[in-house]
């Protein structure tokens, strides 16, 4: 499937009781791509050799449950409807789906540390949604998820043929959320770093758990007291907070999970960067903060 950069035809809106039913295989997958990149099905705009470029095409919007891309190719894309803005390769707007073997390269999108995710599930509050065994490169900011959502170990943050290509953010964006977790949540990548761009809320009696070498960045503070991790009444914990390579620091903080915000060296962490952590339990050590 190829698209153009026109605003109305650089879009799939998936609505009410619609569905996707994307399935590649290993070798033959499926391809969303913009109709100037001539690698695949030719030259379909017949313009001779052209070059694709981030931002020639939208995405993908869903607003349904149930749909799957598996083995699937996402190239090019990330144009928004206005100037400046971006738009998501998929889009999960409160549904969930199942992202399965799939690569997303040279998307563009929003700048900002709000902006998209290239994968943008911040509104999906559902743990059935899952992305696993996917590769992102060569895209501005990878993935925006939301707190409640299991994030395992085997997606790739770089291009498998060049370790060196990777993203202008190398981090897995995690929204704010006014709700709490409600069930255990697993946070085992260690390629990149989880960002914050607001607090977070543990339930009573529940958890975070996390991996050896996960590193936990909170972006810049808002306002005093908005960026911190809380733990609720009752026996709820950072299960593998004194793990080896396990860090909370600052999102401006190089050094841990390298260059996060994207700008090279031109900040630095200090302190007062974010809030903490507020353990109302008083259950979790504090050597990794």
């Amino acid at each position: 499937m190829k698209f153009k950069g026109d605003v109305f035809d650089n879009a799939i809106f998936v609505t009410n009781s619609g569905k996707i039913d994307a399935v590649g295989t290993a070798a033959k997958p499926i391809v969303f791509t913009s109709i100037k990149d001539d690698r695949f099905g030719g030259d379909n705009n017949a313009d001779g050799a052209s070059t694709p470029a981030r931002n020639d095409w939208g995405g993908i919007v869903i607003n349904s449950n149930n749909c799957v891309f598996r083995y699937c190719n996402f190239f090019f894309g990330g144009k928004g409807p206005s100037a400046g803005s971006g738009q998501p390769a998929l889009e999960f707007s409160f549904y969930y789906g199942i992202i399965d073997y799939c690569t997303f390269a040279y998307f563009g999108g929003e700048t900002t540390q709000t902006g998209y995710g290239v994968v943008d599930a911040r509104a999906c509050h559902d743990n059935k949604f899952g992305i696993t065994n996917s590769t992102f490169y060569g895209c501005v900011k990878p993935l925006f998820l939301n707190p409640f959502l299991i994030i395992d170990k085997f997606n790739i943050f770089h291009n498998p043929a060049n370790t060196s290509e990777k993203n202008n953010y190398k981090g897995i964006f995690i929204t704010s959320e006014s709700d709490e977790v409600v069930t255990d949540v697993s946070w085992l990548e260690t390629e990149v770093s989880f960002v914050l761009t607001g607090s977070l809320f543990i339930k009573k009696g529940l958890k975070l758990k996390l991996a050896a070498g996960v590193i936990v960045k909170v972006a810049d503070l808002p306002a005093i007291g908005f960026s911190k991790m809380t733990y609720n009444e009752g026996f709820s914990v950072i299960e593998g907070n004194d793990l080896a390579g396990v860090y909370f620091t600052s999102y401006r903080d190089d050094a841990h999970g390298g260059d996060t915000n994207g700008n090279g060296n031109a900040t630095s962490p200090a302190n007062g960067d974010w809030y903490g952590v507020q353990d109302i339990t008083s259950t979790i050590s504090t050597n990794n903060y």
